[in-house]
């Protein structure tokens, strides 16, 4: 069995830079003008439910197709479709997904379309592998292929340049003599080698993504890294490298390189295709939009929910919800055929709009510290002094009094900056392991900072936990459910990686209240009051009608609830 140390995922996640989100747009003179439509209107279970009918409509072999126009199956992208899937709660597809890339592997371990292993395209694979081997380690058939990919990469070097092959002929040409796409988007390959290396214990697979990461960065040179007016940066592609460089940290790449790139956005939020033409690519202005909210300052933001709003108002097919590769006059890139790649970046985005708004936008009103005598705190009390009772009472019984207690593995969904973390592993310093997820990677570096290093925080969503299965004796959300648009699949994530006898509490504001405070209280768009049987509901097809309790906390008059499930 893999075990993967949470501190390595803790690690990974500092690689992701901070976010912002605010309610404003760019006016056509550059200036910042409030926005009635932010980004925040899109992020809905409506828009990604469309958007899956467009991915559940069009697979081949167990994957997503090519296009509308070529209906195979395309192992790269249904590789890095992997993570998306399992962010909006779509395991078993994520899953076949998985099973389609390990019988679409070449016999020398890499992948590629047209009978030839590509590096690019691998590399996408292992993306997406990595997260269904952290959640399953013991599924042997992805460990190997995921292997095989990696081992395959760290052979498919160049003897002359001594960095990742580049195919040859017409593979990486590009549409109407405008060149060869930039060998720079294999930077974009260098994290999932690296996550795989931690995961597999590999350090073969970590020094070669080091090594390659310096020869990419240092070969090929800033301007053809960051100068979107050189004429073969085809948006799409430029958009991979700006992506690469942002989650590797080349924090001033990826500022200059955006910025060159905000000065041809146009006053409808469109960024053309190339920097010299007027038609646009759909995935290469989804694919900005997720950079610019990950970039962190409001000019950003405001230009990312501008491209949002034209993405999806303007590109996108109403009738199939797909978007086709580009759109207007003299368009080269796919222009009458929906591509997959596109839907893909456009639930990327979406994505990133709650985060954008944790990282920096609420992140001051999010306290560091809990009263012991805070009710919330005492629902979780509760429910790890019964399970270390019963713990102590099992080792009693099987003879261990002379062995060290195993203590209890705990898990906060949504941390926030880990006050609740923080106070259990000030009450229970030696009995418990606590673990904190959040999306915001701002909050986790404050969580970690305040628990002097006592706990482990890794940046999550609540839909795709990095754990294996059967993890975790107790999980809470406090106050994390009503900002979570995938409820259902949460609380299914939550199962997964709860013990046999385990408990899951939530405590969470409820709209059953005398006071009518949710009427009262300013609510972002994705974010939701529950009412006490309405989260019973959502829990008892999960984890069975006698398993689940609920009880109204004394605290702010009632206005909280805690609902308890029971894993047997």
């Amino acid at each position: 069995m893999i075990e993967i140390p949470i501190y390595v995922l803790f690690l990974l996640s500092l690689t992701i830079l901070p976010l912002f989100s605010t309610d404003i747009i760019v006016q056509s003179n550059g200036t910042i003008a409030s926005s009635v439509t932010t980004g925040a209107d899109l992020y809905t279970t409506s828009t990604f439910n469309n958007l899956k009918r467009w991915i559940v409509k069009h697979r081949s072999n167990g994957g997503i197709i090519i296009s509308t126009g070529k209906r195979t199956i395309y192992p790269e992208v249904t590789g890095y479709y992997i993570p998306t899937l399992l962010s909006i709660g779509e395991y078993q597809l994520a899953e076949e997904f998985g099973l389609a890339l390990v019988l679409a592997q070449h016999k020398d371990g890499g992948f590629g379309l047209g009978g030839s292993g590509f590096v690019f395209d691998t590399a996408m694979v292992v993306r997406g592998l990595n997260e269904l081997v952290i959640r399953q380690p013991k599924r042997k058939e992805f460990v190997q292929t995921l292997n095989a990919a990696c081992l395959w990469l760290t052979k498919e070097i160049d003897s002359t340049t001594n960095r990742w092959v580049v195919p040859e002929g017409n593979i990486w040409g590009l549409p109407s003599g405008r060149g060869r796409v930039s060998e720079g988007i294999h930077l974009l390959g260098i994290l999932p080698l690296r996550k795989c290396g931690h995961i597999l214990n590999n350090k073969k697979y970590i020094r070669t993504s080091e090594e390659m990461e310096k020869r990419l960065i240092s070969d090929l040179g800033s301007h053809e890294l960051k100068d979107f007016t050189k004429r073969h940066h085809l948006s799409h592609f430029f958009a991979y490298i700006m992506e690469a460089l942002q989650e590797l940290g080349h924090t001033h790449l990826v500022n200059d390189g955006m910025a060159l790139v905000a000065s041809f956005q146009r006053d409808d939020g469109a960024v053309s295709a190339y920097w010299d033409v007027e038609w646009v690519c759909t995935t290469g202005l989804a694919q900005f939009a997720l950079v610019w909210y990950r970039m962190g300052d409001p000019d950003s933001i405001a230009r990312a929910d501008h491209a949002m709003m034209y993405l999806f108002n303007q590109l996108q097919n109403k009738k199939t919800y797909g978007f086709t590769g580009s759109v207007g006059q003299e368009a080269t890139y796919f222009p009458f055929q929906e591509i997959s790649w596109a839907v893909k970046y456009a639930m990327d985005a979406l994505l990133a709009v709650p985060v954008a708004h944790f990282n920096h936008v609420v992140v001051d009103t999010f306290p560091t510290h809990v009263s012991p005598k805070d009710d919330r705190l005492i629902a979780i009390t509760e429910i790890v002094d019964t399970l270390l009772e019963k713990q102590r009472e099992s080792e009693k019984d099987q003879d261990k009094e002379a062995e060290e207690p195993k203590g209890l593995n705990v898990l906060d969904i949504g941390c926030g900056k880990g006050r609740f973390a923080n106070a259990l592993k000030r009450l229970y310093s030696t009995s418990l392991r606590v673990t904190g997820t959040d999306i915001s990677p701002t909050m986790l570096r404050m969580a970690f900072k305040h628990s002097n290093r006592m706990n482990h925080f890794v940046e999550s969503s609540s839909t795709s936990l990095p754990f294996q299965s059967d993890t975790f004796d107790i999980i809470y959300l406090i106050e994390s459910m009503e900002h979570i648009l995938f409820v259902n699949a949460t609380l299914k994530e939550c199962y997964r990686v709860l013990r046999k006898n385990g408990v899951l509490l939530v405590v969470d504001k409820t709209i059953d209240d005398e006071f009518e405070r949710n009427k009262l209280w300013e609510l972002e768009k994705w974010e939701n009051w529950f009412g006490i049987q309405e989260m019973q509901n959502n829990l008892i097809p999960i984890f069975g009608n006698e398993q689940v309790t609920s009880k109204r906390l004394d605290m702010d008059d009632g206005l909280f609830v805690a609902w308890q499930g029971r894993k047997i």
